[in-house]
């Protein structure tokens, strides 16, 4: 039976869980949740989304995302490959790291969202991670109480459920996260109430007459005169036969930015160039690994994406 599409609402939260395969473990040591943190503070600076809470547990994660206009399909396909490609490299294995495709919950925030994150930073305790929630290092309730720091992570929204001033805010937020404590499996937030959604009736019917809007892609004219004139290059340069280190990262920057924003295929970015096709595929996927070390790279194409977009 095929399986039904995932349902995208520019501007939706979602409640995320993936887990690991047959239940097996995800992180081997501290510096691979630490990895899979940096993955998703990238993804709220690449794909514009917010990320209201986490929890990374042996076995599994849960997120409260709130998309922009790339769909969670997207965000977590991108999550989800790398952070797997990590893993197996580090652990020097191979095959299926997650069990199948995430789940995600599409959630009505206004009624819902305190009580997701709520449930989210109690998942250490619920499962047996942790004796008690507030010890677990690795999920934002210690950010939202302030005692750490997550640049990345929107609290606000929260905050203003509980008060206008943050210092009244976050002890309301404690006080409020207490009285979750031993609450168990909440149906609701696994599974909603209506297939893959939780609200009341009028929100269900919102949500699924939502149209599927699709912003239309920038040219990849239009892109590769962005990148040319902040990188300070002629378009004849990427063309030319030589193989200089700066003409060949512009080339890659503009390969990785057509293919993201479905300006165009990589085909038609290799024909424009004059390059060969396999040469610029191989030099894309070695572009890729290196934004993953580089994060002076990744944020400036990340701007140049931000600008795009526009």
């Amino acid at each position: 039976m095929a399986r039904k599409p995932r349902i995208h609402v520019p501007g939706a939260l979602y409640h995320v869980m993936l887990q690991g395969d047959n239940g097996k473990k995800i992180f081997g040591a501290d510096a691979d949740r630490k990895y899979l943190e940096s993955l998703v503070a990238e993804g709220v600076q690449r794909f514009g989304h917010k990320v209201h809470a986490y929890c990374f547990l042996p076995d599994r994660l849960h997120l409260a995302i709130q998309v922009d206009k790339t769909s969670l399909s997207k965000i977590m396909q991108n999550l989800s490959f790398r952070y797997t490609r990590y893993y197996n490299n580090a652990q020097n294995s191979q095959g299926q790291l997650f069990h199948g495709r995430y789940k995600a919950i599409l959630v009505d925030a206004k009624n819902y969202l305190p009580d997701l994150v709520r449930y989210i930073h109690h998942a250490p305790a619920r499962t047996g991670a942790s004796r008690k929630a507030d010890s677990f290092k690795w999920s934002s309730h210690k950010a939202y109480l302030g005692s750490a720091k997550c640049d990345w992570l929107t609290r606000g929204d929260v905050y203003d459920t509980f008060a206008k001033r943050e210092p009244t805010a976050i002890k309301r937020y404690a006080d409020f996260f207490g009285k979750g404590a031993g609450e168990g499996v909440r149906d609701d937030l696994e599974r909603g109430n209506d297939g893959a959604v939780l609200g009341d009736k009028a929100f269900q019917r919102q949500v699924r007459k939502a149209p599927a809007k699709k912003a239309k892609p920038v040219s990849l004219d239009k892109l590769v005169k962005h990148v040319l004139k902040a990188e300070g290059l002629k378009e004849a340069a990427l063309a030319n036969p030589s193989r200089a280190r700066a003409e060949s990262l512009v080339r890659q920057i503009i390969s990785y930015l057509a293919v993201e924003l479905e300006s165009a295929s990589l085909t038609d970015v290799s024909n424009r160039f004059g390059r060969d096709l396999t040469t610029m595929s191989r030099n894309l996927r070695n572009f890729r690994d290196r934004m993953d070390r580089d994060k002076a790279l990744a944020k400036k194409v990340a701007g140049y994406r931000k600008a795009l977009a526009k």
